[in-house]
């Protein structure tokens, strides 16, 4: 055989492998995945309650009221740096339309930097946690059918 007619086997055997895969789907410990929810879930309310006790937390609502929003970085950095008037570790340039404005950089990479266990230790963390409710463990959940997940391998 030549190399171009096994490399197009090797890719309808595997393009097979997948299709198959596909059909008989992937075993989900759906007991398990419910524990993790509820186990992340109770992490998540509880640094919620952790976070609504800080005093930071009370600067960020008074400067945000309603509109406050323990996931928003933007509200974050505001917090820390307009309102609490903390040093910035790092600078960044952009804006809107390309204005080009310099200021504090507040990435998560960023703020990690800091050693205020408000932002580390909580709100961080709190994002971390949300994330996996939402993103990952909401997103298996929602496609398991009878006790299988049918990833699409395209």
């Amino acid at each position: 055989m030549t190399p171009t007619k096994d490399a197009v086997r090797l890719l309808l055997q595997g393009s097979n492998a997948l299709a198959q895969m596909e059909a008989n789907g992937m075993r989900v410990d759906v007991e398990y995945l419910e524990n993790a929810v509820l186990n992340v879930t109770s992490q998540a309310e509880s640094l919620k309650k952790k976070i609504e006790s800080d005093g930071v937390w009370q600067v960020w609502k008074k400067a945000f009221g309603v509109k406050a929003n323990m996931s928003s970085l933007p509200q974050l950095a505001h917090v820390l740096f307009n309102e609490m008037k903390l040093e910035p570790l790092e600078w960044t340039t952009g804006g809107a339309k390309g204005k080009g404005q310099r200021r504090p950089a507040a990435s998560e990479a960023h703020l990690e930097k800091f050693e205020l266990p408000f932002v580390k230790d909580v709100i961080l963390r709190n994002r971390l946690l949300n994330k996996a409710i939402g993103t990952y463990l909401n997103g298996i959940r929602r496609e398991v059918k009878n006790g299988y997940i049918h990833p699409f391998f395209n």
